[in-house]
C-alpha cells in the first residue's frame, strides 16, 4: 500500500503550481501519519534481523545495493517493514537518524514504463521527501521553485536536470544523506539502457558520494542489464540476497499475514502452524494459502491431503509458476535432475538458488525450499511429455468473458485485475503482478486456438493499455 502520488506522463503535463502545492500538503500530511497504516510498520524489529543490518551497514556506508531475491518472497514486505518503522530506524541509527533522508519510489507506481515517466517519478519523490525532512524553509521553497520548473518544462532532460539540482540543493545547504529506495527496478527492463545507468551514477558524482541506490529485483542488475550495468558502474553489481524468511520470523508477524482466526475462524493453531510449513517463508504464497483455505468446506487434516488440494487451486500454480519462470533453464534442469537423483551433488555456493533460497542445505542434502513448491515442480515435470487440451481455467474462463463483454473496446489492466482476482480487492498487501496478467493472457491465448469455438479469434497487446479481443 502506498500513500504517494500516482502519475502519469500526461498527468503532470497538467499540473498546475496551485495543485503541486495541496498534493504537498497533502503529502506532507501523509508522511505524518502513514506508518500506522502500513502493515510492516508493526512487525517486531527482529523481523529479519540479519537482513535489517546488513542493509543498515551498506546505508552507513554511503553505499548502493541491490537487494535480489526469488519472485514474490517478500522483498518489497522486508523494505516496507525497514522503511517505515520508526522504532527500527532509531535501533539501527541512534542519534544519526534524522541526518538519512529515506526516499521511498515504488516502479510499480509507474502507469507507464518510459524514460520520462521514472524520471517524473524520482523527481516527484524527491521533491516530496526534501519537503517532509528536517531541512530549513528556505532550502524547501528552493526546491518546490525547482520542482513546478520542471513540470512547466515538459521535457526529460529537465526533469533530470532538477532532480539533480535538487540533489545538489540537499548536499549544500543540509547535512542529510539521501537514500532512494527503487522497488521493482527491475520492471524498468524495457529502457535500460547506458543513459539511465550513467545519469543515475552521475546524481551520485554531483552530490560527492552523499546519495545512495537501494533497488530490488528478482535476478541481478548485471545479469538481467549487462549493457546497463557492467563492471564500470560498480554501484549497480553489488548484491545483497533475501531469502525466504525463517520460521520464528513468520510466526512473529503471522498476526500481520491473516494467519489468525479472526481473518479466517477455520484457522486453528495446528492449521496455522501447518501454513507457515507450507509457505516456507515465502509471503504471498502464505497469504494465498490462507485465501484458498477460507474458501473450502472441508480441510484435510494431513499436511499431504492439504497440499495436494492446494496444487489444485489456480492461484497456487500460478505463484509457484511465477518462481519457475524467473529461473533461467540451467537453473530448471539442475532442480529437476535433483529431484529425479540425477544430480545429488550441491551446485555452486554462488548460485542464485542456493544465494536467494529457492535451494537449501542440510546435512548435505539439497532440497526445495518449500514442500509445496517441491511438489508443483514434481508435477510440471510429470506433465512434460503430456501435449492435452485442457479445459479453461476459472480465471482464464473469467478474463475471456470479461474480453467478450468489452466487445472490441481495450479492457485495461486495472479491469483485469478487479474482475479476475476479486478476492485480492480487501487486501492490503497482497497484488497481482504484471507477469500474473500477462501469463493469463498467454495461456488464453494458446487455448481458444485449440477452441473450435475461438478458433478465429485473437487476443491484442496494446502496450502499455491494457488488451483487446477481435473476432
Amino acid at each position: 500500500m502506498t500513500h504517494y502520488l500516482r502519475i502519469n506522463c500526461h498527468e503532470a503535463d497538467n499540473l498546475t503550481g496551485g495543485m503541486v502545492e495541496r498534493i504537498r500538503y497533502n503529502t506532507t500530511m501523509n508522511d505524518q501519519r502513514c506508518n500506522e497504516h502500513i502493515i510492516e510498520s508493526h512487525y517486531p524489529i527482529s523481523f529479519r534481523k540479519k537482513d535489517t543490518e546488513a542493509l543498515t551497514q551498506t546505508i552507513k556506508r554511503h553505499e548502493s545495493v541491490c537487494l535480489v531475491a526469488m519472485k514474490k518472497v517478500g522483498i518489497s514486505t522486508f523494505v516496507r517493514h525497514y522503511f517505515y518503522n520508526n522504532e527500527l530506524k532509531k535501533q539501527q541509527f541512534g542519534d544519526d537518524t534524522d541526518r538519512y533522508l529515506f526516499i521511498y519510489c515504488d516502479c510499480n507506481d509507474l502507469l507507464e514504463v518510459t524514460d520520462r515517466a521514472f524520471w517524473i517519478l524520482l523527481l516527484t519523490r524527491c521533491a516530496e521527501g526534501l519537503a517532509g525532512s528536517c531541512a530549513n524553509q528556505k532550502v524547501k521553497k528552493e526546491g518546490d521553485k525547482l520542482f513546478l520548473r520542471a513540470l512547466s518544462a515538459k521535457d526529460s532532460f529537465i526533469y533530470f536536470d532538477s532532480l539533480r539540482k535538487i540533489a545538489e540543493l540537499i548536499s549544500a545547504n543540509t547535512d542529510l544523506y539521501v537514500t532512494f529506495f527503487l522497488l521493482r527496478f527491475d520492471r524498468l527492463q524495457p529502457i535500460f539502457d547506458k543513459n539511465i545507468g550513467n545519469n543515475l551514477y552521475a546524481l551520485i558524482d554531483k552530490v560527492k558520494g552523499r546519495l545512495s541506490y537501494i533497488t530490488t529485483s528478482v535476478r541481478p542488475l548485471n545479469e538481467i542489464a549487462p549493457n546497463t550495468f557492467s563492471q564500470n558502474l560498480p554501484i549497480f553489481v553489488r548484491s545483497q540476497y533475501i531469502a525466504p524468511a525463517s520460521l520464528r520470523d513468520m510466526k512473529s508477524i503471522q498476526n500481520y499475514l491473516n494467519l489468525v482466526p479472526t481473518y479466517c475462524p477455520k484457522l486453528t493453531g495446528t492449521l496455522q502452524k501447518t501454513i507457515i510449513e507450507i509457505g516456507s517463508g515465502h509471503i504471498t504464497i502464505s497469504r494465498i494459502i490462507v485465501i484458498v483455505i477460507s474458501e473450502w468446506n472441508d480441510i484435510p487434516e494431513k499436511k499431504s491431503e492439504i497440499m495436494h488440494k492446494l496444487l489444485r487451486d489456480e492461484r497456487i500454480n500460478m505463484a509457484c509458476e511465477e518462481i519457475w519462470e524467473n529461473l533461467i533453464h540451467e537453473e530448471r534442469y539442475l532442480i529437476q535432475d535433483i529431484l529425479t537423483k540425477k544430480r545429488p551433488q550441491i551446485p555452486a555456493t554462488e548460485s542464485f538458488l542456493l544465494k536467494s533460497g529457492v535451494l537449501i542445505v542440510n546435512n548435505g542434502i539439497v532440497s526445495l525450499f518449500s514442500p509445496l513448491f517441491k511438489q508443483w515442480v514434481a508435477k510440471k515435470i510429470e506433465s512434460f511429455t503430456s501435449n492435452g487440451i485442457h479445459d479453461l481455467t476459472k480465471k482464464e474462463e473469467l478474463l475471456l468473458n470479461l474480453l467478450q463483454s468489452k466487445n472490441i473496446e481495450i479492457c485495461r489492466r486495472e479491469e483485469i485485475i478487479e474482475q479476475v482476482w476479486p478476492e485480492y480487492q480487501n487486501s492490503e498487501d497482497l497484488a497481482v503482478s504484471d507477469w500474473a496478467i500477462d501469463r493469463l493472457v498467454s495461456r488464453l491465448r494458446k487455448k481458444i486456438k485449440m477452441i473450435d469455438t475461438y478458433q478465429s479469434w485473437r487476443i491484442v497487446t496494446l502496450r502499455s493499455r491494457g488488451y483487446r479481443l477481435l473476432r
